[in-house]
């Protein structure tokens, strides 16, 4: 599709005045090619699959229509993977016969484009032939590009609409940089100003995962790659209704730095809110660089040296942005490739403009690895995924550092300021053993799907010591010995790790880690000791990482799901916010702690 976008774009750019381009509309095409042609069509060009073609199609399909039989002999079945294939082969013998320099048929979207006089054979021969496929052109909905239709002197084409080239879109793209991109951008802007006002409708997790999946970049994706963008003024008006729309969502207030933060990918420390300001270049750049050579196969001769202009305008936009070296050979069609250095260029930003250690160990840690697998959680009940408003606000001020309560008091005497990260570290906090008890049970559960005997808390693991893990297995877990596990949650943010967590990513882990194996050094002998040790901000430990990775895997033998060490870390994820949520508001005043508690004891 994005092929037959740019050659269409670069041969309307460089279309001569005696030249023309027309788009073709069949009257419902799909339903009313004729099946007779299809199954001669397959057994033409692909007599492999006649025989499965000839059973579905060689008799009149049965529709019902309450307790009514209809009898369908026309067209594809709707619903039919084939479908598309099987229309594609009936219609193909029909654009072969054109003589038009540039030929595209993208299913029943057809475009011709060529000399005029040429153009208009073309058309009347598919108007004659395709009659005799059972299609039948939409007179209306045809399109005439390139030259005044008053001044058209061939009658086959004198009742199409005519569309300035600087209008003309094709497949949902526009051909040019100049009206029909703006009107392609700013109907996507109004849609999502519209949509603006319907977010705050539905919960918080809801409405953060349609917005990432569905609002932002995805639905200009298309236009991103088939068209230059860069720079264009209506991504900026778009990317700044997102940032709108995600504060609203997040009810959280975002300043440039945040906004910033947010905009990049999850595993970059972000949301995951792309602005297509960024991606315009490297979107557009890929998706030229993909299909070079596609494009020049449905180009005349004469064009395959022409350059584009979006090329270099698209390059000079992604270097003012923060790249560098463009990516070649493979790596040149990959959008990730090009989108890389932008990304990086922005992290570095965020991390050497950070106004202090406590922000530079922030950074860090949510650009580690697994620490936005809260992000990837989908909203399912049942599975324990789902999230709160109070979590996900909470959770997103912690990762973008910002405001989460107004400056009090705690209850331990202390003063937290807006940042509220005072109760991640607090020793009257209200959320550490709730967290620590979520996690050890999620451990626990695990370690039982995947047919690992285990026990929680055993008694006398250790004689003469009143020491326990937080479980056991009961079979062995590697090596002939029995794992011992004992989860530690150690704060990113507190003062007595930002030293080295401000410097070291995952050194508060490391070193909780550490201390784990020392505590319980005795049952090494007997044993595997294996701290799970991940910080408050989703940084995890190597080791610990490693057993998570092995348990999923575990899991994966057991159930042959392929997610399972995603859905697992995605868990542990999301119990960690939900500790992070109630340690932080537990250093508000106890009946505003109590009205949350009881909140979250109400069902979803």
């Amino acid at each position: 599709m994005e092929a037959a976008v740019h050659a269409c774009r670069i041969y309307l750019e460089n279309l001569p005045p005696d030249h023309s381009i027309v788009k073709l509309d069949f009257k419902n095409a799909f339903n009313s090619v004729r099946r007779d042609v299809v199954l001669e069509s397959v057994f033409t060009t692909m007599p492999t699959i006649y025989p499965f073609v000839f059973s579905a199609y060689a008799e009149p399909t049965a529709l019902l229509f309450g307790s009514t039989v209809l009898k369908s002999d026309e067209g594809v079945q709707q619903g039919d993977p084939m479908g598309p294939l099987l229309f594609s082969l009936a219609l193909q013998p029909l654009i072969s016969t054109c003589n038009s320099e540039l030929k595209i048929a993208y299913l029943d979207d057809v475009t011709l484009g060529g000399p005029a006089a040429i153009v208009a054979k073309d058309v009347a021969q598919i108007r004659k032939d395709g009659l005799k496929v059972g299609m039948v052109l939409n007179e209306a909905k045809c399109e005439l590009i390139g030259q005044p239709a008053c001044t058209v002197p061939y009658p086959e084409m004198i009742s199409f609409k005519h569309v300035e080239a600087s209008h003309a879109t094709l497949l949902g793209a526009p051909l040019s940089r100049s009206e029909s991109q703006n009107e392609c951008l700013q109907a996507k802007v109004a849609s999502l100003q519209l949509v603006k006002s319907k977010l705050p409708l539905l919960r918080t997790h809801d409405a953060l995962v349609i917005l990432r999946n569905s609002l932002c970049l995805p639905v200009l994706q298309h236009i991103l790659r088939a068209s230059a963008c860069a720079g264009h003024q209506a991504l900026s008006a778009f990317d700044d209704i997102l940032r709108q729309c995600l504060s609203q969502v997040l009810n959280v207030h975002m300043d440039d730095r945040a906004w910033l933060q947010a905009s990049l990918p999850i595993k970059a420390g972000g949301i995951g809110i792309r602005r297509t300001v960024q991606v315009a270049p490297s979107a557009f750049l890929a998706s030229r660089s993909s299909t070079k050579t596609l494009v020049e196969s449905i180009l005349p001769q004469r064009l395959h040296t022409v350059l584009d202009q979006g090329l270099d305008f698209s390059l000079i936009s992604w270097k003012n942005m923060g790249g560098f070296t463009a990516p070649v050979g493979e790596d040149s069609r990959q959008q990730s490739k090009w989108d890389m250095p932008l990304v990086e260029y922005d992290k570095d930003f965020l991390i050497n403009s950070a106004a202090d250690s406590r922000n530079k160990a922030r950074l860090l840690a949510v650009m580690s690895t697994h620490s936005g697998d809260w992000l990837h959680a989908a909203p399912l009940t049942a599975a324990g995924l789902r999230m709160d408003d109070a979590v996900v606000r909470v959770a997103a001020s912690l990762r973008l550092g910002t405001s989460i309560c107004a400056a009090h008091i705690c209850q331990c005497g202390s003063s937290v300021d807006t940042s509220g990260t005072h109760g991640l570290s607090c020793s009257a906090s209200a959320g550490r053993i709730s967290r620590h008890s979520a996690l050890n049970d999620i451990i626990h559960r695990a370690l039982i799907r995947a047919q690992v005997n285990a026990t929680k808390e055993p008694l006398g693991l250790v004689p003469g010591s009143g020491l326990r893990p937080d479980g056991v297995t009961l079979i062995p877990w590697s090596t002939g010995k029995c794992l011992a596990w004992d989860v530690t949650v150690p704060d990113t943010l507190a003062s007595s790790h930002l030293p080295t967590t401000s410097t070291l990513v995952g050194a508060a882990a490391s070193n909780a880690a550490r201390l784990k194996r020392q505590k319980y050094a005795m049952l090494e002998s007997s044993h595997i000791i294996m701290p799970v040790a991940v910080e408050t901000l989703g940084t995890w430990d190597a080791d610990s990482l490693r057993f998570i990775r092995d348990l999923g895997r575990r899991l994966t033998l057991v159930t042959g799901d392929r997610h399972e060490t995603s859905f697992l870390l995605q868990r542990l994820s999301v119990a960690i916010q939900r500790g992070n949520v109630a340690a932080c508001l537990g250093s508000l005043p106890s009946y505003v702690v109590d009205y949350i508690n009881d909140a979250h004891d109400c069902p979803l």
